[in-house]
């Protein structure tokens, strides 16, 4: 078997309600033992995705509502090419579509993505109490709007990576007494 079919595998049998504990035992001849540890870290257990499935559905919503705002930019993107707006949205798609897939890896860099977009934003607009235009002011209330909702998603993140990828440190899984990466 390859990597890619035993990560497929492993995802299906851990949505089935496997252990990860009685994964890891099954493959760890099939793939080398960092790797397959890393698969099973990334992954939440059966436990935790019912747990939080409420959670990243809401979390998933909120992301679907940024991809469609971060579309709009395909228009710019039309009009004039910026290699800045393409490798924005590109890397938008692929943090979303891996938030989606519950991938414990992509939290954190989606609490980033999130917070510099609400920066980005905001700095964009300027100074609010300048504005006398009635359209601006409606592009500020739908910046604080839209602010609140990436907030919250913000928080949903933080709390789904600190309860169910409570292994995870920065970016990569911790390494347990034995120097071994934990995935449980």
């Amino acid at each position: 078997m390859t990597e890619k079919e035993i990560r497929l595998e492993i995802t299906k049998r851990i949505s089935q309600g496997e252990s990860k504990s009685s994964l890891y035992e099954y493959y760890k001849t099939e793939i080398k033992d960092e790797t397959l540890r890393s698969i099973l870290a990334t992954r939440p257990s059966y436990e935790h995705w019912k747990k939080f499935k409420v959670a990243h559905l809401m979390l998933s919503l909120i992301w679907g509502v940024f991809i469609l705002f971060e579309l709009t930019g395909i228009f710019d993107l039309m009009m004039s090419f910026d290699i800045k707006l393409l490798a924005s949205l590109l890397l938008s798609m692929y943090v979303t579509f891996n938030i989606w897939k519950f991938d414990g890896r992509f939290f954190l860099p989606g609490i980033v993505w999130f917070s510099f977009t609400i920066i980005r934003m905001f700095s964009e607009l300027g100074a609010p109490d300048l504005v006398e235009d009635a359209d601006l002011k409606f592009g500020y209330i739908f910046a604080l709007i839209y602010s609140v909702i990436l907030s919250v998603g913000i928080y949903l993140m933080y709390y789904i990576r600190k309860n169910a990828f409570s292994y995870m440190k920065w970016f990569k899984p911790i390494i347990n007494q034995d120097g071994d990466i934990q995935f449980e």
